[in-house]
């Protein structure tokens, strides 16, 4: 490596981190200043945490074969070098391939994968750190708003505020503590009554089943060619594993989804043929579909559809593997349409659900949806928003692409949601199939750390359901209802190692749980332009929806403030109002808040069997809306009149 690289004020050292998380490798790239040195391996002592044997990924090598003694020289080489993202070691012979890309992630014997974090040395010392600045004054910025609602921009599905169940199991998922003995789609626990109260008032939703380990699991029904055995329930940490779904338990999710006014989407498993790369083996399908239908699983009960091929981007354009991959969905719709012949019963066949692979989707996800046309019935792709937590915070989701071009645009961003949506609507509206984000959160890796599970999480949270409405989606499932640090429900985060030890699986409901409910209940399926301010935005967002339930012209508009002092006077003129304010229960906690309050009353369950109340409070239409800062809330206007609202 050239001195050049490393002078003073040149190219950053990126260190890449692999997560094996969400069942491909996610590269989160960690910028550190130019040391102005040639670095060698002996000089970064790294921290090779995120290992994984057996297990290759990247096309190419970025310095061709080198040597490495031990994984972690491998590792260290990886860090010295400006390119590299993530590093493939062989113990038998001791190469090294340094790669920039996490292209086509795979099993493969006699290789490790990993990524390292290589601390930065000491800074020389410097002279005493300047006194803090004086925080600014708090600030009132007074702002007249715009309601537009002569005419509807989109509409969403009645279910537009759905949610996943995930199958890690205890010691995968997330960081550090795992998803815990509870959360998982096998062992959560379907019966309890505040997990059916809580999941029944978001209803009706869709409850989707899935994530990257839903391609290895085997199905114990009846017709199965493939039974399960306890070596298949075996697993090791930090590797992909297959699990058993026995026809009790599918069961048992279909009785659960009845009595929670929820329909399921099923992500299936996709064995592929030993002969033909890429190519669906359709019998663990066909089982479980002949099944379903057996039991009454349909279209008009408990079952809404199945998605296909999860985060299978490894098949790339213009190959043979992409083509059988493509051809397996109409094989699938056909076998749809035989076993359930009515158009009205019959579970849409949805895909493919890829994660953030960008810039290779700018390409592959038009040329899947070209080659599945007539097969597809929903288009889903996954997204998270890597919000940034803390100061200066990026939580609003950003819709326009870093790189200035999606196919420059290498993965995922801060805000990205935002623009893989707007970028994803257009994919979908081309193609004339609707679009869902079949999985989203703050953060992949489990949330991206405890952040997920306060207050700050909300913040993007309801940006996300304005601007994806506005974006015509049709529905957003969060990850998760139950499992990881994201989850809406109390139950990963409460265990011991959790962010919240020793609550336990209580199903205590998260901040943007209520965030969620409150959407549900205040915002309709008709969407309205964003409303318009006299003034800049700035940390101010808001959306509108004609009111849920309302049929005289009602709007209401969702509100979020992630300033730190400034104070909007929203003035609206002088309409009734009723105002609903979502703030931190305990003020001197703030974002990280894991309570917060409506109208300054606390929200929580604990050992309650009944719902509170969610009463908003009458504003006094001489008034200007106050929304403080680092509050959230909506503000329902009956007598806006709105055209597109008078059908709604």
């Amino acid at each position: 490596m050239s001195p050049s690289k490393r002078t003073p004020g040149g190219p950053s050292l990126l260190c890449g981190r692999i997560l094996l998380l969400r069942g491909m490798l996610l590269i989160l790239a960690f910028e550190r200043p130019a040391l102005g040195l040639v670095v060698g391996p002996q000089d970064l002592p790294c921290n090779c945490s995120d290992v994984h044997t057996n297990w290759n990924a990247g096309d190419g090598s970025i310095s061709g074969k080198l040597t490495a003694a031990v994984a972690s020289d491998c590792c260290a080489l990886c860090t010295a070098h400006p390119s590299c993202l993530l590093w493939v070691w062989s113990p038998s012979t001791k190469s090294c391939w340094l790669k920039d890309n996490s292209r086509g992630l795979r099993k493969e014997a006699d290789r490790v994968a990993g990524g390292c974090e290589s601390p930065l040395p000491p800074p020389a010392p410097g002279p005493p750190p300047a006194p803090s600045p004086t925080p600014p004054p708090p600030t009132t910025i007074t702002a007249a708003v715009t309601v537009l609602g002569r005419t509807a921009l989109s509409r969403t599905a009645t279910g537009y505020v759905s949610y996943t169940l995930d199958w890690w199991l205890p010691t995968e998922g997330a960081s550090p503590e795992g998803w815990g003995p509870f959360a998982s789609v096998l062992e959560l626990n379907l019966n309890s009554p505040k997990l059916r109260m809580l999941t029944a008032a978001l209803g009706p939703a869709f409850l989707r089943i899935g994530g990257s380990l839903d391609k290895e699991v085997v199905y114990q029904v009846p017709g199965s060619t493939e039974p399960c055995t306890a070596a298949q329930s075996e697993y090791t940490a930090g590797t992909l594993h297959p699990s058993c779904l026995h026809a009790s338990r599918w069961d048992a999710l279909h009785e659960f989804a009845s009595a929670t006014n929820s329909k399921l989407v099923f992500g299936l498993s996709y064995p592929q043929s030993t002969s033909v790369p890429g190519q669906l083996n359709t019998s663990q399908a066909e089982a479980l579909f002949r099944y379903s239908a057996q039991r009454g699983y349909s279209q008009n009960t408990t079952l809404f559809g199945f998605e296909l091929g999860e985060e299978l981007t490894q098949f790339q354009v213009n190959t043979s593997a992409f083509s059988n991959y493509t051809s397996s969905y109409h094989v699938a719709a056909q076998l749809l349409r035989q076993v359930w012949p009515s158009d009205l019963a019959r579970p849409k066949l949805m895909g493919p659900c890829p994660g953030m692979a960008w810039p290779e989707l700018a390409t592959w996800y038009p040329e899947f949806l070209k080659d599945t046309e007539e097969a597809l019935d929903i288009a889903v792709y996954h997204s998270y928003n890597q919000i940034v937590p803390n100061p200066p915070r990026i939580l609003y989701l950003n819709r326009t692409v870093p790189s200035g071009s999606l196919n420059r645009q290498r993965g995922a961003s801060p805000g990205g949601t935002g623009w893989q949506g707007a970028a994803m609507a257009r994919y979908a509206r081309d193609a004339g199939v609707p679009l869902w984000l079949g999985e989203f959160g703050p953060h992949n890796g489990g949330g991206g750390g405890t952040y997920a599970s306060t207050f700050v999480s909300s913040f993007w949270y309801i940006d996300a359901l304005g601007t994806l409405s506005e974006l015509n989606h049709s529905v957003l499932a969060r990850q998760t209802l139950v499992g990881g640090n994201y989850e809406l429900l109390r139950c990963s985060s409460g265990q011991d190692t959790g962010p919240e030890p020793g609550f336990g699986c209580d199903f205590e409901p998260h901040p943007d749980y209520w965030v969620a409910l409150l959407w549900k209940t205040l915002m309709g399926p008709t969407v309205l332009p964003a409303p318009s301010l006299n003034t800049s935005l700035g940390a101010l967002r808001l959306h509108a929806h004609c009111t849920r339930g309302a049929h005289n012209g009602s709007v209401t508009v969702s509100f979020s403030n992630t300033a730190e002092t400034e104070t909007y006077s929203l003035l609206f003129g002088a309409v009734p109002r009723v105002e609903y304010h979502l703030s931190a229960a305990n003020h001197s906690e703030g974002v990280g808040a894991r309570q917060i309050a409506l109208n300054g009353v606390p929200l929580a369950i604990r050992d309650s069997t009944e719902m509170p109340p969610l009463n908003g409070q009458i504003g006094n239409p001489q008034t200007s809306v106050v929304v403080l800062p680092l509050s959230l809330g909506w503000i329902v206007l009956p007598s806006a009149g709105a055209a597109a609202c008078l059908q709604n």
